[in-house]
């Protein structure tokens, strides 16, 4: 009844019932046809994995001398190289856990910059009382403006003080560029 009605809301015809059962069998024989290759896949896979085992297990019980390509072939890992990927969508998995700099804490923003804080206050103050500026030179604003810049870059490390730590090896990050660009 309910389903009837959402058809109408549609403004689709409704389905009988030998329509709907068909359906769902279809989807059951898509289902059960995806899971058995599914299966049939994951087995064979891991029926191939417990042959190079064996394979290895065997040479080793046997005492083979092995040449560097037999030692190539059975240690060698499956690289991005080995795999068809066109046209597939690819999840990559890697190790970015890389060494960094040791954390180190500031000091209070307020005791590095004291003398910058109090001739700020200095001028409000006379501002707020409107006595006389004092007029100060190219040389002494440049000074103040660079002064200034670093009191605004000591305040936004202090809020992200993550960013102040530097990466000591490079090493893996170098080898997933290259994977990435691969891809």
């Amino acid at each position: 009844m309910k389903r009837e009605e959402a058809a109408k809301k549609a403004k689709k015809k409704p389905k009988t019932k030998e329509e709907e059962l068909n359906e769902i069998k279809e989807l059951i024989n898509r289902t059960s046809s995806s899971l058995s290759t599914l299966f049939t896949e994951t087995s064979v896979e891991k029926c191939e994995h417990e042959i190079e085992n064996l394979k290895t297990e065997w040479i080793m019980e046997n005492n083979l001398c092995m040449d560097a390509a037999a030692f190539e072939k059975l240690n060698r890992k499956v690289s991005i190289l080995d795999i068809d990927i066109g046209d597939q969508e690819v999840v990559l998995r890697a190790d970015l856990d890389v060494p960094l700099t040791p954390f180190v804490n500031f000091k209070p923003i307020e005791e590095e910059f004291k003398e910058l804080i109090e001739q700020l206050q200095e001028e409000a103050s006379q501002d707020a009382t409107k006595q006389k500026k004092v007029k100060k030179n190219k040389k002494q604003l440049d000074e103040e403006a660079e002064q200034m810049a670093r009191y605004e870059q000591a305040k936004k490390m202090r809020s992200e003080p993550w960013k102040a730590r530097q990466i000591l090896d490079h090493k893996l990050l170098k080898r997933t560029e290259v994977s990435l660009k691969y891809l």
